[in-house]
């Protein structure tokens, strides 16, 4: 008799908390009606965008196996970016390898679908330590004629972030 009256208890426990979770599930349903999932919210632009975010993705992967780079065997990776101002796919490289004179340290921002170069940046330690300036140059447009040069990675990185941050 004890036995049943348990398995009872234990059934009409279970039977009230899943009562409870099915209310608490249907009052969160209820609260956020006015929630839509994204791809019915999201106009023919965004969806637009969003395709063109995954091209570039795409574009800049393959480009960045293309030019040899290779982030398993060298301490080599990049980012891309969509720039919806400019209408343009960025990626920017960036490795560093250990050479004869020391580490290498290298970044080059271009447009990922044209490889159009709008800045590099080279370095070695034992270039660095000499005193001598870095190898850099940006193009604000991406032609030569816009051709800047810098003298730090800190002027280059302030150069690059508004074409990977817009």
């Amino acid at each position: 008799m004890k036995k049943i009256v348990k398995i009872l208890v234990v059934f009409i426990f279970v039977l009230v908390l899943s009562g409870c979770s099915y209310q608490i599930v249907k009052k969160a349903n209820n609260d956020n009606k006015a929630v839509q999932p994204i791809n019915q919210v999201a106009n023919s632009s965004d969806k637009d965008i969003l395709d063109l975010q995954s091209k570039c993705a795409d574009q800049a992967a393959k480009l960045f196996k293309e030019q040899g780079y290779d982030s398993i065997k060298y301490a080599d990776f990049y980012s891309n970016h969509w720039n919806k101002k400019l209408s343009t796919c960025f990626i920017l490289i960036q490795s560093m390898r250990t050479e004869k004179n020391g580490l290498t340290t290298s970044k080059f921002l271009a447009n990922a679908f044209e490889n159009k170069i709008f800045g590099q940046y080279l370095t070695t330690d034992y270039s660095s330590n000499l005193g001598a300036k870095p190898d850099c140059e940006m193009y604000k447009d991406g032609s030569q004629e816009s051709l800047q040069i810098c003298s730090s990675q800190a002027e280059f990185d302030n150069f690059v972030k508004p074409y990977m941050e817009e």
